[in-house]
């Protein structure tokens, strides 16, 4: 009788931190979908006069698969004056992702860019889409694909969400 109630606890924790790395893993999509999206309207209303990029950065790059679990994805909202200025050192306002998330790149590092006024996507040379894949490093399968087209529409998928 002792056995099966150890099991079902067992089960019931690990199924309960699963919920909750995944629910992490949701808002940081939504929290890196949300500053996307400031990017290009401060851009738009050419807030502080300058265009805005967000800056991502994979730590410990080029081996995600050493990361230790504390070291998170960051991302940064930088302006047109940081890119100028200070292209060599994150600065703005940093945003950590949780502590299971990386997007998957051939780089350590991503930008993306927003043309002033238009909000239009600014990248050389000219896509009609750029595509940042996030995912859970200990589930590789729950992943995200966050887009955001020529015109600056930033839009999301995600894959086995369904198992929340």
């Amino acid at each position: 009788m002792i056995s099966i109630v150890a099991i079902l606890a067992g089960v019931s924790f690990l199924t309960l931190f699963n919920r909750s790395e995944r629910k992490d893993f949701e808002t940081t999509v939504q929290k890196i979908v949300a500053v996307l999206n400031d990017a290009r309207d401060r851009s738009v209303a050419q807030r502080d006069g300058v265009a805005w990029r967000v800056s991502f950065s994979n730590p410990k790059c080029p081996d995600p698969s050493k990361l230790p679990p504390q070291v998170p994805l960051s991302f940064v909202l930088e302006d047109e004056n940081n890119l100028k200025y200070n292209t060599n050192n994150l600065s703005g306002k940093v945003y950590f992702a949780s502590s299971s998330s990386l997007f998957a790149d051939n780089s350590c590092r991503k930008n993306i860019s927003f043309y002033g006024l238009s909000g239009k996507l600014f990248v050389t040379p000219p896509v009609s889409l750029v595509d940042l894949n996030v995912f859970l490093i200990n589930n590789p399968s729950i992943s995200s694909t966050i887009s955001v087209s020529a015109f600056g529409v930033v839009t999301f998928t995600t894959s086995s969400i369904s198992s929340f």
